[in-house]
């Protein structure tokens, strides 16, 4: 039986907070998890790969590994394979590799699939091992099941009530599947007709950004089309009247992954009836380094994490999670740009569980 990583129920964290007010020049509040975590369903499943790797490489004195694509298969829609190399690259350096995509001794890389277990919908990741000669070391299976990860690897827009059980979160997925998410309304991007959640994305056009009207790709996925050395910014809409907080990833990175503050933060807070617009990787409570589509992979963020090639990179992906200042009752292929002002600060607040997760392509 394969191992697996299974994070289901309820969960409360307490965070520390970047809350961004209307605009991109107002005060920003941010979040980083303190207390009582939910557990980060990939980067759980990648140290449990780099576990099963750990010997192979050991045994024949491996210590430098370039970490390779994950493709999705032929029925994914999104493109999450950027994020299982984040993760696993990680992994293993906690395990005293070093990882670098070009003077490598082993390599590796590997496939994601949706997969249905216990009635559960998850992602099956199978690595692939070999060395310089070609020669493989082995494959090696995992499986993962988590109701923030499944959405983001799978490139599904989806809308789930809070307290939803598990079966009722395993069928939103199925059927994020089978049917494409909403037509964008406008520039507007949602998981559900009428969702008071959504996205946006700018382009930056002399000293202003202004909304892109998305296309739809193949099986409906929502696409923006970005030229190369385009500027751009994720617009956060939140039209409800609850505060929430939002992870945001671009190719399977999350925008605070270059942060330089210590603990790095996780989730942007956006106001109840506002709209946040954010510019850029974090970098620290004054700047963010602007989001530049670039047609060259050593100018990405991918291959400054040191990581291969990905053809997959291409996905912008928006979580909104519950947040609140008291705890829940029963709950729980861009580059850099300039360094632009955006000042922000900590707040404290409790993050509860995902209720509508967007995904949008850049690139085809």
């Amino acid at each position: 039986m394969m191992p697996a990583t299974t994070f289901h129920g309820i969960f409360c964290r307490l965070t520390c907070a970047v809350l961004c007010l209307t605009g991109m020049a107002a005060n920003a509040r941010y979040a980083t998890a303190q207390d009582q975590p939910v557990p980060d369903a990939i980067a759980q499943a990648a140290a449990e790969l780099a576990k099963q790797l750990e010997p192979a490489l050991t045994k024949r004195d491996f210590k430098v590994i370039a970490v390779g694509g994950f493709s999705a298969a032929q029925s994914v829609r999104g493109s999450g394979g950027p994020e299982i190399q984040t993760r696993l690259a990680a992994a293993l350096q906690k395990f005293g590799f070093t990882i670098n995509d070009q003077d490598y001794q082993a390599e590796v890389s590997g496939q994601y699939l949706s997969v249905e277990e216990n009635n559960r919908q998850g992602v099956k990741i199978i690595a692939r091992v070999v060395d310089t000669n070609g020669t493989s070391l082995g494959e090696f299976t995992h499986f993962l099941f988590g109701v923030e990860a499944v959405p983001r690897l799978l490139g599904l827009s989806v809308s789930i009530p809070p307290l939803a059980d598990d079966n009722a979160r395993s069928n939103a997925f199925k059927d994020a599947q089978r049917n494409p998410p909403p037509k964008p309304q406008g520039a507007r991007i949602v998981a559900r007709e009428g969702s008071p959640l959504a996205i946006e994305v700018l382009v930056k056009r002399g000293d202003k950004y202004e909304p892109v009207i998305p296309g739809v790709k193949q099986r409906g996925l929502p696409f923006v089309e970005l030229n190369d050395r385009d500027l751009y910014a994720i617009r956060l809409i939140n039209d409800g009247n609850e505060e929430v907080a939002a992870v945001v990833s671009i190719d399977g990175i999350s925008v605070f992954e270059f942060s330089e503050l210590n603990p790095r933060p996780q989730y942007w807070l956006v106001p109840a009836k506002s709209h946040i617009d954010i510019p850029g990787w974090h970098k620290n409570e004054q700047k963010v380094v602007e989001f530049k589509k670039v047609d060259d992979f050593s100018l990405t963020a991918a291959a400054n994490l040191k990581l291969r090639p990905n053809e997959q990179i291409g996905l912008i992906h928006v979580c909104y999670n519950q947040c609140s200042e008291t705890p829940f009752k029963g709950s729980r292929g861009t580059g850099f740009g300039k360094d632009v002002e955006l000042a922000s600060k900590k707040v404290d607040r409790y993050i509860g569980n995902p209720v509508d997760q967007i995904s949008v392509r850049y690139e085809r």
